[in-house]
């Protein structure tokens, strides 16, 4: 038998150290080329096929790890009595690690393991040898400890329990959970739930493993991602029919978008009605994180307490055939029932908005005002006591009604209980028209979609607008909301398109002026509107008893 036998073949130079390894026991190309791509994968390397040698150059601690990983991977065998075999890198803090998977798969179902070790441990190399015999890793000993976790749980037989650690990473913690599916055998719908999970909870490193199939979530920044991932998994993961058993919602702390909320559809089952129906829900509640998936036949939304009630009277109104009365039928001019009260201090603020009524706590009269009379907050005029006083309202009609008279409803309501008088005028005020910079647009059209239905998504962040498949009116929309005053879309441009916009936010927006023409190619320019103008001319600040 031949030995495996290392030649030097040249000095240090400029710290670059060379070495040329002969093989001893892989005779095929195939074999060897496989070798050589592992060792190019794990040490970084530049490495050269000749013949029956590879020719290695590059630092000498990189040198030293290829030198040790070679001949175990020259003998082929790859089996080993313990789940993997390392090697501490001289002068380095990483490790090269050989992991041995216990139950070895074929290799496009240990692919999906190998990147789910990857997605957690963040090594600096990896590779998969062998046609998934073993997993090659160069990483800091607390990332290949992460990553051997991972594989020894992917390793287990479907349907097990979720699995979860919490690591220490360069000191800092990181979340790792696990989650096995029970009811979804097909990588189709855990596709689905993957991309949920990054839409609504904010979280990167996300993985699929097959065999069995499961989700490997990885979170360092905010652990109440991770909860909020697993109930995103076990709410999505349960059968079609057990989904219309209860509602799926989930309350994240401390964030203005808390309210995450899952409506399973009934009859969008068309691209174009999902569609349509995607554009009414957004239209109606301007969501920053909003998506139907429909092998799961289920629009995921995260928002707020306001935002989540809209979008289930929409959904109420275009997939479930909740209708306005008949036409012959006279409409109810107010509730049947309602109550109308201060809110408690500390009360939680929500808001519920049903085919029949309204539930809302901890809100303002201004709040109840604009939703009354369909005006934004820079059309209403009153007191200021309207915006910080806050009340409880609860009211429901005998059937379901169309949004238009629920409004009106509302509306006699407030006169009666608040004994509110409004009357309305024309003021011309200070706004802006969206138009074309002199360099023409930079936003890209959005590509053809894989389907009939293109999927709109548009997230709001810290400063960035994101947007996918979206027409210029949902920015002129984003950007009235951020200024607080009216905009006008004077751009004159058709069609769906993608863009990022990001800025340093303030309180006054002002840094939007300047990327907005330099990131998009639109620009806005001072515009004085007549707009309509509420104006709350009285109102009880204690209201009628019920």
């Amino acid at each position: 038998m031949r030995f495996a036998f290392l030649m030097i073949c040249a000095g240090a130079l400029w710290g670059q150290t060379a070495r040329t390894l002969e093989f001893s026991h892989v005779d095929s190309a195939a074999g060897r080329t496989e070798i050589a791509t592992a060792i190019r994968a794990v040490s970084g390397l530049t490495v050269e096929e000749s013949g029956n040698s590879l020719k290695l150059s590059g630092a000498a601690e990189s040198i030293a790890a290829a030198e040790w990983l070679f001949p175990k991977l020259d003998r082929q065998s790859l089996v080993s009595p313990t789940p993997f075999d390392e090697f501490e890198v001289p002068g380095s803090v990483d490790k090269v690690a050989i992991f041995y998977p216990p139950h070895p798969k074929t290799p496009d179902l240990m692919e999906p393991t190998w990147i789910a070790m990857q997605t957690a441990a963040l090594p600096r190399y990896s590779a998969l040898f062998g046609g998934g015999k073993a997993i090659l890793m160069r990483a800091t000993a607390d990332r290949i400890r992460l990553a051997e976790w991972v594989l020894l749980r992917l390793d287990q037989a479907p349907g097990a329990e979720d699995q979860s650690i919490i690591a220490s990473i360069g000191g800092k913690d990181q979340v790792v959970k696990i989650f096995y599916s029970r009811n979804h055998p097909d990588s189709a719908p855990l596709k689905e739930i993957m991309q949920a999970i990054r839409t609504v909870a904010d979280i990167i490193q996300v993985a699929p493993s097959r065999s069995p199939d499961a989700i490997v979530v990885s979170e360092s920044r905010l652990p109440e991602r991770a909860e909020l991932a697993a109930w995103l998994f076990h709410q999505m993961d349960e059968p079609l029919a057990d989904r219309f058993t209860a509602t799926h919602e989930y309350k994240l702390p401390d964030v203005e978008d808390s309210v995450v909320r899952l409506f399973y559809l009934e009859h969008a089952d068309t691209p174009e009605a999902i569609q349509a129906l995607q554009i009414a829900v957004r239209t109606a509640t301007l969501s920053r994180r909003l998506q139907i998936f429909p092998m799961s036949k289920v629009l995921v939304m995260r928002g707020t307490a306001t935002s989540i009630p809209l979008a289930e009277r929409t959904i109420a109104e275009k997939d479930r055939g909740v209708a306005p009365a008949a036409a012959d039928t006279p409409l109810p001019k107010t509730f049947d029932v309602a109550s109308v009260k201060p809110a408690r201090p500390g009360e939680n603020a929500a808001a519920h908005l049903r085919a029949d009524g309204i539930d809302f706590q901890n809100q303002s009269l201004a709040g109840y005002i604009s939703l009354a009379y369909s005006v934004a907050g820079y059309q209403l005029r009153g007191p200021s006591w309207i915006t910080t006083e806050r009340y409880d309202i609860a009211a429901k009609a005998a059937a379901p009604i169309p949004d238009r008279q629920l409004r009106i409803m509302l509306q006699a309501l407030l006169a009666e209980r608040f004994h509110l008088v409004t009357h309305r005028e024309s003021q011309e005020l200070q706004g802006y028209s969206l138009v074309m910079a002199k360099g023409g647009l930079k936003v890209h059209p959005a590509p053809p979609a894989d389907s009939a239905a293109p999927v709109p998504r548009r997230s709001y962040r810290n400063g960035l607008v994101t947007a996918k498949d979206e027409p210029i009116e949902h920015l002129r929309i984003a950007l009235e909301g951020l200024l607080n005053c009216p905009i006008e879309d004077a751009t004159h441009v058709d069609g769906v398109f993608d863009w990022n916009l990001k800025w340093t936010p303030d309180p006054v927006q002002s840094g939007l002026f300047d990327v907005l023409e330099e990131q998009l190619g639109l620009k806005l320019e001072k515009h004085k509107t007549r707009v309509d103008i509420l104006v709350v001319d009285s109102a009880d600040k204690a209201p009628r008893e019920n």
